[in-house]
């Protein structure tokens, strides 16, 4: 007969218990890295995780958010480094076209200088 529980009957914080599942193969190493570095950035989701454990004292309820959590993470990353493989593969955009130019104006005519037409001569 195979012991399930590795340790003490109860779990002392969510670092305890992914060394625990890890030790019992119910969490990869991965994902028992993954639970303490994203207990460490203080992710509401693996706190949520442990205060529901806290209430309800299911390790198998536990172990299964953990798992999930995990996934959803690993894809979140994976997702985001396509992004940006992505982003950097990409051509940048076209240069906006440079606007048509303007027909030369002519210049002003000062009140001193005549005219060609005015006074009758071309």
């Amino acid at each position: 007969m195979v012991e399930r529980h590795v340790g003490p009957a109860v779990l002392t914080d969510i670092m305890h218990a992914a060394d625990v599942f890890s030790k019992r193969s119910e969490l990869t190493t991965a994902d028992s890295r993954l639970v303490i570095e994203l207990h460490y950035s203080l992710d509401q989701h693996v706190k949520a995780a442990w205060e529901a454990y806290q209430t309800s004292r299911n390790e198998d309820d536990l172990v299964d958010s953990l798992k999930v959590l995990c996934d959803v993470r690993r894809a979140e990353r994976e997702a985001a480094k396509e992004a940006a493989k992505a982003a950097k593969a990409a051509p940048p955009p076209p240069a906006p076209a440079p606007e048509p130019a303007k027909p030369a104006e002519p210049a002003p005519v000062e009140a001193n200088e005549e005219q060609p037409g005015e006074d009758g001569e071309n």
